[in-house]
């Protein structure tokens, strides 16, 4: 298998497609991409560090949306079209502000945001709506790594394990019947579910597997990975891909 090599010096002209910011001199950290609509969004979590020449004395964090121009049935028709990116998009349509400098990851799942570890100094996970007006917040013994939603379900994961909490009516279910914790005692730095599979990623521990069917609170450890120390991790038929210290490791379990 080939590859082409780009290298960028002042002989070589390239469009750079990708270089966009919705605030000064920030940090992207995390990303997630809406192509329901017919202009697609890209939601961004931006880092604003007290070491920038533009946040000294603010350190903080925000999630800006980016809009891009319409290219046709899919995003990826005709990619040429984007030209400079950074004038043929626009930013602010949507947003959330003054978060913690410390936030940890965003989601975005039905119209709203999930976002982990928002304040200082207080553990917790929140809830948004669209425009950015927060819906609800949830507090938990430690800190929250990172965040995902699916159907009606969010998953926090925390430096002590994973909670499962039913989304009820307008927010996060009081009821602690609605509320689950699964792999206790572990860190949790990504979450992601495919296949009927439910994946956390563990740092020193590798990776742990679930069987889940993304409605219920029926869910059964199926397999760990004891990988390299693991980041994150995806499955596409029945291959584990993990993203570790150790580079991309690569696991194929037949069942």
């Amino acid at each position: 298998m080939g590859y082409t090599e780009f290298l960028l010096n002042d002989e070589e002209d390239y469009d750079n497609l990708i270089q966009n910011s919705c605030g000064p001199d920030a940090n992207a950290r995390r990303f997630f991409i809406n192509t329901s609509n017919v202009n697609p969004e890209m939601y961004v979590l931006y880092k604003c560090f007290e070491s920038s020449s533009q946040c000294v004395g603010d350190p903080h964090s925000y999630v800006s949306s980016t809009t891009f121009p319409f290219l046709g049935e899919t995003l990826y028709d005709e990619f040429d079209l984007f030209g400079d990116f950074s004038v043929s998009a626009s930013c602010g349509e949507y947003s959330i502000d003054n978060l913690n400098v410390n936030t940890n990851d965003m989601y975005f799942n039905n119209n709203q945001f999930f976002i982990a570890n928002p304040h200082k100094n207080i553990n917790s996970f929140e809830l948004y709506e669209k425009n950015g007006e927060l819906i609800d917040s949830y507090e938990v013994d430690y800190e929250v790594k990172s965040i995902y939603s699916i159907n009606n379900y969010i998953l926090a994961g925390t430096e002590n394990g994973c909670y499962i909490t039913l989304l009820e009516g307008d927010g996060i279910s009081d009821d602690e019947d609605s509320k689950l914790l699964i792999a206790e005692g572990s860190t949790i730095y990504d979450i992601y579910f495919n296949e009927g599979k439910l994946i956390l990623s563990t740092g020193i521990g590798g990776i742990i597997v679930y069987d889940w069917d993304g409605n219920s609170m029926n869910i059964n450890e199926n397999l760990r990975i004891y990988s390299s120390y693991a980041y994150t991790a995806r499955i596409i038929n029945d291959v584990y891909f993990i993203a570790t210290k150790d580079g991309l490791e690569i696991y194929n379990i037949e069942e």
